[in-house]
């Protein structure tokens, strides 16, 4: 039996599936075997998503000499990492335009998810790691990070009274948001989030990477820890430059233990500054091209 936030999914007004489509193109695209011109005609099959990767395709940071009007074409042009993270930003983002919702600003909340989104690819070079990460491995950092806060809008639709309770009281007490989750509803939005990404057959990594964001020393499976490791990070940055879902609570996180696993613990003040400034300016920067993007 399936549910969320101890509700029945057959009772729930409102759950957003993942596309057939999209399950069968996030498929084709983590096996190697599977040819673009493959990938082209299951993109061919959703107008929105083949539409958007070929005006992303010809956009200014991707753009070649001539434009092209070819599926097959743009997703070379593109490749394949590139693609899959565009398909999700845009199921992401027409979702969010579904839900009814009372406690969040789904502005804030995408521009947020974004910023992890970008922060998260950035900063996974800096963790101190034995093995260093793959494109692959970047792809589903990034994925992570656009849905590690799903679990809010899946519990604002569900149970908002409950939910402008807890986000009072982290107001008023000063106490993280998750913290007063566990005491009040005995769950967390890391929680319900993953158990709806597994629901969507999204890959483990990122589901339990969701799972793990705010606790990243919990999970067991060591890839999986340093995952959440990054959206931990990520989230903190994001919450620094004031890019955050909820404007008036406190964000913690684990914090000198894990800023110690990161490279830029060792920058003096100085550095720290030059690489917190140009970090909060490309973070803006993408969230400005994304929306530009998704617009075009």
């Amino acid at each position: 039996m399936i549910e969320f936030y101890q509700i029945k999914l057959e009772c729930l007004d409102y759950l957003p599936s993942m596309p057939t489509v999209l399950n069968k193109l996030l498929e084709v695209l983590n096996d190697s075997s599977v040819s673009n011109k493959e990938i082209a005609k299951i993109v061919s099959l959703d107008s929105s998503i083949s539409a958007k990767i070929l005006s992303i395709a010809n956009s200014a940071i991707f753009g070649g000499i001539a434009p092209i009007r070819d599926i097959n074409l743009a997703v070379t042009r593109l490749g394949r990492l590139d693609v899959k993270s565009i398909a999700m930003t845009l199921f992401i983002s027409t979702m969010l335009k579904k839900f009814k919702l009372e406690n969040i600003d789904i502005e804030y909340f995408w521009k947020h998810n974004l910023a992890v989104s970008f922060l998260a690819r950035r900063l996974s070079q800096y963790l101190k790691t034995e093995k260093a990460f793959t494109e692959e491995d970047r792809a589903v950092i990034y994925l992570a990070g656009l849905f590690h806060d799903i679990g809010y809008v899946l519990f604002d639709q569900i149970n908002p009274d409950i939910m402008q309770l807890v986000k009072n009281k982290a107001i008023e007490q000063c106490e993280p948001f998750i913290e007063l989750e566990k005491i009040i509803i005995h769950t967390t939005h890391a929680h319900e989030g993953a158990e709806l990404l597994k629901f969507w057959n999204l890959p483990h990594e990122i589901v339990e990477t969701v799972r793990y964001h705010h606790e990243p020393y919990a999970a067991k499976d060591e890839s999986i820890k340093a995952l959440a490791k990054i959206i931990n990070m990520a989230d903190y940055f994001a919450h620094e430059f004031r890019i955050k879902t909820f404007q008036d609570i406190r964000y913690e996180v684990n914090f000198q233990s894990l800023w110690d696993e990161f490279e830029f613990a060792s920058y003096n003040e100085d550095e720290f500054i030059v690489f917190k400034n140009e970090l909060a300016s490309q973070t803006n920067l993408f969230i400005s091209f994304s929306e530009l993007a998704l617009n075009l």
